[in-house]
């Protein structure tokens, strides 16, 4: 197929800007959601872009409680790195953390998704920027996101909260699975 290749959207598939992202690549999360939820650590995998279009799962990972390395390798020989997905195993926090924008910054980041909740949902992104300002704009957060542990507890929901919130500034959420573990 070529690179204008039209698809037709069946239940289960989400579009994102001009990301075909297919049910199977969206199960292919939903099990990493559930790994997580088994076991508390961080799950993540490439998001590749295939010849015919569609947004593939590329190599995956695993991380620890609180942070991963995701690969940008793809499984495909044609596939091409877009971004990458990963789980929060905090059951509240499925929004991009400042520290997940910032390491999406690069160039080949196009689209992120970060998952696992109550609910097990996941949430995509497109960041309004990318590359070098888009690092310079993420870093004072990551700066305040790493004070968190020193905040008074009766602060510390509030900040989080805010930052979060600013996060959000630089980015769009383009999708939001209701799936459900």
């Amino acid at each position: 197929m070529h690179k204008g290749t039209k698809h037709t959207k069946k239940t289960g598939d989400e579009i994102v800007n001009s990301f075909f992202i297919p049910k199977e690549t969206i199960r292919e999360m939903n099990e990493l959601n559930h790994k997580t939820a088994v076991n508390g650590k961080e799950h993540g995998m490439a998001l590749c872009l295939s010849e015919d279009r569609k947004v593939v799962p590329g190599k995956s990972s695993v991380g620890d409680y609180v942070s991963i390395m995701v690969p940008e390798t793809c499984k495909g020989k044609h596939d091409k790195y877009i971004g990458s997905y990963h789980t929060h195993p905090r059951p509240s926090e499925t929004r991009f953390s400042a520290m997940d924008l910032l390491s999406s910054c690069d160039e080949e980041s196009k689209i992120d998704c970060v998952g696992m909740n109550k609910k097990g949902e996941i949430e995509c992104y497109i960041k309004r920027n990318q590359g070098k300002s888009c690092q310079d704009e993420a870093k004072p957060f990551v700066d305040i996101e790493d004070t968190y542990v020193y905040i008074d507890p009766v602060d510390r929901e509030t900040v989080k909260t805010a930052l979060l919130n600013a996060v959000d500034n630089f980015t769009e959420k383009k999708f939001k699975s209701k799936k459900i573990l």
